[in-house]
């Protein structure tokens, strides 16, 4: 399954995607995160209580990680292609330890959806108090949690319309309720978005951009627009990726587009956003 955005659509065909997803984003901001079961990644949590394993004490503040995933495929080369994107958080957590929370959103008629163990409840962090046996147990440890996650991209329904407004919007209330019930204290917070940031959904989405020119300045209407209207708040105390952008992209003038309107929200979030073309 695929989405990515198409060509200006006609004016009457326009309105009869306005009619059918009219409702889109005040319905999908209502809806509930979907949870799939708990999954094997969990025994890379944190745990110096272990009588196996056990890690060695934790001294200090925990990283917050949140990673939100606005797929345009479940395919094989996508989810191989978002992993390789976000491989270096996922090792950064088992290094060092992190709290990760993943969410992926298939678009228009879905539900996000959260990943069992990913579910940013419990720090991940895998150290053992001999080096070579640390560094075999944290191979495996990003091993799994790498293909977890690719099989995780894998399973999930994608609609053919969707955007990152959904994810960006509950940022903010993700960010504070997970750093308010860590059972650990939480220091740096950083939220990553992987998206192509070229959302095909109706004009009521402030990121929807079908039809949209290669222009910066429409790309920074855009972004300013959304933070008019609180379709997307600022993150407190968090520092922000961007990446995936323009992925899927047909043409160069989607890939500009995209690439603008990164800039735009980075330019809205503030100094700690950071955006990656694909």
């Amino acid at each position: 399954m695929k989405r990515m955005k198409t060509a200006a659509l006609s004016s009457r065909a326009r309105r009869m995607t306005a009619v059918v997803a009219a409702a889109w984003m005040t319905a999908s901001l209502l809806a509930g995160c979907a949870q799939t079961p708990t999954a094997d990644c969990g025994r890379y949590h944190y745990s110096a209580g272990s009588t196996v394993n056990p890690d060695q004490p934790h001294r200090g503040a925990f990283k917050l990680v949140v990673i939100l995933l606005d797929l345009s495929s479940n395919s094989p080369q996508m989810a191989a292609r978002i992993d390789g994107d976000v491989h270096r958080y996922l090792q950064a957590a088992v290094d060092d330890g992190a709290f990760l929370k993943v969410d992926v959103d298939g678009g228009y008629g879905t539900q996000v959806q959260s990943l069992g163990c990913f579910d940013g409840t419990q720090p991940f962090l895998v150290t053992r108090a001999n080096q070579i046996a640390q560094q075999k147990s944290q191979a495996a440890a990003v091993n799994a949690l790498d293909s977890t996650l690719k099989s995780f991209i894998r399973s999930v329904k994608v609609s053919a319309r969707g955007s990152a407004s959904r994810l960006l919007h509950e940022a903010p209330e993700q960010v504070s309720g997970l750093r308010g019930n860590a059972p650990y204290p939480v220091g740096s917070v950083q939220v990553i978005l992987w998206s192509n940031l070229l959302g095909n959904t109706n004009t009521a989405d402030c990121l929807n951009v079908d039809g949209v020119p290669g222009i910066p300045a429409y790309a920074s209407a855009i972004a300013k627009r959304c933070f008019s209207e609180h379709q997307l708040k600022p993150v407190p105390d968090a520092a922000m990726d961007i990446l995936g952008v323009g992925a899927g992209a047909v043409n160069d003038q989607q890939s500009l587009l995209a690439v603008d309107l990164a800039d735009a929200l980075c330019a809205e979030y503030g100094s700690s956003c950071r955006a990656s073309p694909a």
